[in-house]
Order: C-alpha cells, then structure tokens, then sequence
C-alpha cells in the first residue's frame, strides 16, 4: 500500500467506529477529530520523492458525488447550505466542487483527497439533516397548542417557524470558522517547512485544471427564509461538537461539467 492508501485505511477504520449506534455524539466527534488530523498532516508529512511519485500517479480529475449514493435526499433544486457545506469539506481537501443540478456535485481534485473529502461531506450533510430535524421536533411539539382544530383551521407555531434552515446557516458558519482555524495552526506549525507550498500548489493545479474545462460562473444564491435565533444558536452548538472528518466513498467516474462554485 502507498502511504496515502495506508493513511485512507487508517481513517475508514477510525470513522467505521463513529457510525456504531452505540456510539454516543461526543465519541463520534473524538473519533472524527483524530480522522481530521490525520488527513490534514499527512501531505505535509511525505518526503519529496513520496509527494512527486504521489503526484505523478494520481492525476487531477473529476469524480462524481451524487447524494444517493450516500444514504442524501436527491433534490431536483440547489440547496444552499448543502453546496457552501461540501465546497468549504472539499478545499480544505485541496478540491473544488461542479454544481451539476440540485444538489448533485462532481468533485475535483486528486483522487485520494477526493475520497477523504467525499466521506467527509457526507457525513457532515447527513449528520446536519438528522440533527436539524431532530431539534426542529423538539421546538415544534413543546410549543404547539393544544386542543381540537376548527374545521379549515391552520395552526402555526412561531418558535418553529424557520428553525431548521437557520439551525443548518449556523452549523454551517460554525464549521467554517473552525476549518478556518485549523489551517491556521497546521500553517503556523509547519511555517519553517517548504512542504506548507503543497497545500497552496495543489489548489493552484485544481483550479488550471478547472480552467481547461470552460466552466461557467455558478449564480449566486439568495437566503429566503424565516431567521430563528434558537435555530441559528443550536446550530452553531452543533457545528462546535460535532468534528471534521471523511471516510472514502465512491469516487465515482468523470462526467459532464456545468457550473463551478
């Protein structure tokens, strides 16, 4: 095995304990911690001769994610915070992301930082569906009224209203700051070494390859929907609990390319 595959192997054993059923939230983030960690430093940590020969056999190229595949909900829509979700997991894996339709993505990038950021985005968007409707329940039962409803009578419950996507807004801005906060440590940690120029040379190579492929500008999503400080504020818990991480899945084949985020 190639120190990547043996790396790759390491966190598919690590994260399959994170999907135990006995595994409470708080064991699943530590596991899924370690996973980061390992996948975060092990670029930085190969000699050059391992780094060109890795280079040399794993050609950039795009791989499809298509969220079936991945126990996710097809959406025949894009759904924002899902695609912020994914593109923020794939570069921090050195990758990039092709809007293709909804919320289906082709990944772009070497096909071991593929894999890592495939399971990584899916558990991360899995995870944020089940907890978000989870906590949404919970507000919505403990504050609808009861009684019997008049014929034609429509109840609302304003703690609800808006709840999950405000939840999923601050899980999602939550994550990002602390993706942001981990690639200032790893470079402030390895600022001495010549290896830090991958990071950046690698997302410099992803976006030439990008540019062969005469992508069109993706257009930019509004935000249409009720803001819930309760959902906002749980979803930034969450994202705070709750540790980044990948499994490999599917890499999936080459495909037609639409739109770039």
């Amino acid at each position: 095995m190639t120190p990547q595959e043996k790396t790759i192997d390491r966190i598919k054993k690590l994260l399959a304990q994170a999907n135990d059923d006995a595994c409470t939230q708080a064991e699943a983030a530590s596991f899924a911690a370690k996973a980061a960690e390992i996948a975060a430093r092990e670029q930085l940590e190969l000699n050059e001769i391992d780094w060109t020969e890795r280079k040399q056999g794993q050609p950039i190229g795009t791989y499809h994610f298509w969220p079936e595949n991945h126990d996710i909900k097809r959406s025949k829509v894009r759904v924002k915070w899902q695609e912020q979700l994914v593109s923020r997991i794939c570069r921090s894996q050195s990758c990039r992301i092709i809007l293709m339709g909804g919320n289906t993505y082709d990944i772009v990038g070497r096909p071991g930082n593929v894999e890592i950021a495939s399971y990584l985005s899916a558990f991360l968007v899995r995870f944020v569906l089940e907890m978000s409707e989870r906590d949404y329940n919970r507000v919505f039962y403990r504050n609808r009224t009861s009684g019997k409803r008049a014929p034609g009578e429509k109840r609302t419950v304003p703690e609800a209203l808006g709840f999950k996507e405000s939840w999923r807004q601050g899980f999602l801005a939550e994550v990002t700051q602390r993706l942001h906060e981990m690639d200032g440590t790893i470079r402030t940690e390895y600022a001495s070494s010549t290896a830090l120029v991958r990071l950046d040379t690698e997302m410099d190579a992803v976006k030439d390859y990008m540019d062969t492929l005469g992508l069109g500008k993706a257009r930019a999503l509004s935000t249409k929907f009720a803001t819930n400080a309760r959902g906002t504020s749980d979803g930034q818990k969450a994202g705070s609990k709750v540790d980044i991480t990948g499994r490999g899945v599917n890499e999936g084949t080459f495909g037609e390319t639409k739109h770039l985020s």
